[in-house]
């Protein structure tokens, strides 16, 4: 018990996070933790209303740490330390922690394990163990992403992706899509798609049809990134129409809701688009598209509401990829666009 507060470097944030399972050497864990409160090797920090945890005095722990690097254990307690984490992490990914009816308080756990979590992290970087490190990584993700926590999870997850970057495995397919996930929320476009992209590549040689069909579902985000929404509709469809065939009501509802926010959010231009489409024939386009290149001035037409407000009558795409857009029957281009 003493050698697991020892390997978390930000003291004494050891704790179980979920409840343990009844063990024959419960009570003897119990005993052996009073007896080193009593020998003030450990005190007892103040109750947050989760599950009781210790606290262990800096001097203390870098004493124990010289102590287990000279029986040459330190290695061996540092890697238990990172594997009961990354363990825990992974069941919070595993059963939706982070975004499950009890999020905040698993949040809120997370956030005083976190220096455990960096721990843990860091000696899978020093050991260059990139594999447990992604494990780790990728699950935690949505804690790092929801907490401002962005960059330092960015990091991580780079650094352990780049020490393998050939390898084919889940747990690198999981890393890549951690980091896009962290990437798109920092509205880093390029670095969101190059990972996503990586994590759908991944999937695909993997043989993993149902978690392809999520990476997919991810890059059709990227998109959304870029402002092309008419693409990301596509995609989003798309992988609706996938869902549909391989049984995945969860994709299903997730691909509809965001086809719903994005089209909710549509912009106003893709708004005045669609009204132009209804208002003008493709011929009357055409010529309102010629007077603009002339500079001639548009007929006069008929208000399709009477209103001393503004009325919207077209949006017209150029030729020259540029737009234009017609209010009260008037070209409202000033000048060159």
């Amino acid at each position: 018990m003493f050698e697991r507060h020892l390997a978390d470097p930000s003291q004494a944030h050891h704790r179980q996070l979920h409840q343990p399972a009844e063990r024959p050497d419960q009570r003897d864990l119990l005993t052996a933790l009073s007896a080193l409160v009593e020998q003030s090797l450990l005190n007892r920090l103040p109750d947050d209303g989760s599950l009781p945890r210790y606290g262990i005095l800096e001097t203390i722990r870098e004493f124990g740490l010289e102590v287990l690097v000279a029986e040459h254990a330190l290695d061996d307690v540092a890697q238990r330390h990172a594997t009961y984490y990354r363990d825990v992490a992974e069941k919070a990914g595993a059963d939706h922690w982070f975004v499950g009816p009890e999020q905040a308080a698993w949040l809120d756990r997370f956030e005083r394990e976190h220096g455990n979590v960096r721990a843990a992290l860091g000696h899978y970087l020093r050991t260059r163990d990139a594999e447990n490190g992604l494990r780790l990584a990728g699950s935690v993700w949505r804690f790092w992403n929801q907490r401002g926590y962005l960059r330092e999870g960015r990091d991580f997850l780079e650094r352990l992706l780049a020490m393998g970057p050939d390898g084919v495995t889940r747990a690198r397919a999981l890393g890549y899509t951690a980091l896009g996930g962290l990437t798109y929320w920092l509205s880093d476009v390029d670095a969101t798609e190059s990972a996503y992209v990586k994590a759908l590549e991944l999937r695909r040689q993997l043989g993993e049809p149902g978690a392809e069909l999520e990476a997919r579902y991810d890059l059709a985000f990227v998109p959304v990134l870029r402002g092309d929404s008419l693409e990301a509709r596509k995609r989003f469809e798309e992988t609706r129409a996938l869902a549909v065939n391989m049984g995945r009501a969860d994709l299903v509802a997730a691909s509809d809701s965001s086809l719903g926010v994005l089209l909710a959010t549509a912009s106003a231009a893709a708004v005045a688009q669609e009204l132009g489409r209804l208002f003008f024939t493709p011929e009357q386009r055409a010529e309102l598209d010629a007077r603009r290149k002339a500079r001639v001035p548009a007929k006069p037409a008929a208000v399709l509401i009477e209103s001393p407000s503004p009325t919207l009558d077209g949006y017209v795409p150029r030729s020259d990829t540029q737009s234009t857009v017609f209010l009260n029957a008037a070209d409202s281009t000033d000048g060159a666009a």
